[in-house]
């Protein structure tokens, strides 16, 4: 069974018409620090993380208007640094669901190597900074894939579904998705009227005023469950401070174009609560979805969870006295059922290359880095694109530019392919934005607003 997207028929870029917008005021970014929260700092290429008793803070980086970091003490969670309110419904105007189409372009490979999609520049379809003021906080859409944004393979439509933003940001929680059948960059659906919404309290709900989940970093915490033809979002570091939850929400794909907005429907917040165990909130989880048991499985760094319709949250496996690091992606081997989860190996012994075996019970995980060869470039690398190929049978990674790493799980060794024409790295990671289309044969990659999507096809 398939099901339609519904999607404005508009115009090249064409953009449902907003309102009028009330800007946050530029200044200094803030962070919280006390017995509520922990603050994080990052450097470049990457975020910091720390955890605290009831949540977790990490910094936006990139291209922000804020030139300095002040921070308050105490357990209220408010901040310093930031004027003014959001109080304007930039979408006054809408006629209450939206969307916008890139002029797209192109064709997917026919031989082996990369391939640009002309006309398919994320900035082309995002809300009208001009008129949503209200939502574009420091750095406007760009936040949506550089502020450590995820992204999910639709596999039933062939659409990576990318979703992002958060911290100081980016405030808009519309969700995008690039169309592999048209070749073309879509936006689903217009932001949340964020009135209301107090970007100077950093204790601030998992939802906009509307229901729907507020913008964040989405890490590697992105996955589509096919049975339910839902987008699974785990935690994140959240407007408008960077803290993290453990909020589980679910999208609803085939009615995100349609719904109306006002209320929180497509999205779902689900029960997160846990029998055994503690979820924990901190940035840089990693999830894939598992077709052999019909679930979600997800790291929150400390322990391997599932998530299912049927059974909730469930504990697989504690391991928080050997920790992930924060800076890692993970994908499932269906042939072998293992859970692969790799990156910053210079991190070690909680970066590397690591399998969590899903034929046991529980889960065993295997600490495979020193065993690996051939793919330095793709373990060192902080959040790797990686993906898993049915065609193969491998896990296929990238971190930018020409080379592609070909894993093998039963030899723990890459081979590599090179071809000219390779996209550039974004400097705060890939995550799931570099997907294999089993139906196409090909990769897709999405990886700035202002750069063109790119396929790839692999040779033999």
């Amino acid at each position: 069974m398939h099901w339609n997207r519904l999607v404005v028929p508009l115009a090249s870029a064409a953009l449902v018409a907003c309102g009028s917008s009330n800007t946050l005021s530029s200044g200094s970014s803030s962070s919280n620090t006390g017995t509520g929260a922990t603050g994080a700092t990052s450097g470049s290429g990457g975020h910091g993380s720390s955890s605290g008793t009831s949540a977790t803070a990490a910094s936006s980086t990139g291209s922000t208007a804020a030139s300095t970091s002040t921070s308050t003490s105490g357990s209220s969670g408010s901040t310093t640094g930031t004027t003014g309110t959001i109080a304007t419904d930039c979408l006054a105007s809408s006629p209450g669901w939206g969307g916008a189409q890139s002029a797209g372009g192109g064709t997917l490979c026919a031989t082996p190597g990369w391939c640009d999609l002309p006309g398919t520049h994320m900035r082309d379809v995002c809300p009208d900074a001009s008129l949503c003021g209200g939502i574009q906080a420091y750095e406007g859409c760009s936040g949506v894939l550089n502020d450590w944004g995820g992204a999910a393979l639709d596999s039933s439509q062939n659409m990576l579904i990318l979703w992002g933003g958060g911290h100081h940001g980016y405030f808009g929680n519309e969700v995008y998705a690039l169309d592999l059948n048209r070749l073309v960059m879509l936006r689903l659906n217009d932001p949340s009227d964020v009135s209301g919404f107090d970007p100077n309290n950093c204790d601030a709900p998992d939802a906009y005023p509307d229901g729907r989940p507020v913008s964040r970093h989405t890490y590697d915490g992105l996955t589509y469950i096919p049975s339910s033809y839902e987008l699974f979002s785990w935690s994140g570091a959240k407007a408008p401070c960077g803290y993290s939850g453990t909020d589980i929400w679910t999208l609803d794909l085939p009615t995100v174009g349609s719904t109306a907005l006002g209320g929180a429907a497509p999205w779902t917040e689900r029960d997160s609560t846990v029998t055994s165990g503690q979820l924990r909130a901190d940035p840089g989880s990693v999830s894939d979805y598992d077709a052999h048991d019909d679930q979600v499985v997800f790291d929150d760094l400390y322990s391997l969870w599932s998530f299912s319709d049927a059974t909730g949250v469930t504990l697989l496996l504690d391991h928080s006295n050997n920790a992930l690091d924060d800076h890692m992606t993970g994908r499932i081997d269906p042939v072998n059922h293992l859970f692969i989860v790799m990156g910053n190996a210079s991190a070690a012994p909680a970066g590397g290359v690591f399998a969590f075996d899903l034929t046991t019970n529980p889960p065993t995980r295997s600490d495979w880095t020193s065993q690996v060869t051939g793919c330095d470039g793709l373990i060192q690398a902080s959040y790797p694109g990686l993906s898993y190929d049915t065609q193969l049978n491998k896990f296929v990674g990238w971190v930018g530019g020409n080379t592609v790493y070909i894993f093998d799980p039963s030899t723990k060794s890459c081979t590599t392919q090179d071809y000219t024409g390779g996209p550039a790295a974004n400097a705060n990671g890939t995550f799931g934005r570099f997907r294999y289309v089993p139906s196409l044969d090909v990769f897709a990659v999405v990886n700035g607003v202002d750069q063109d999507a790119y396929t790839l096809r692999l040779g033999p």
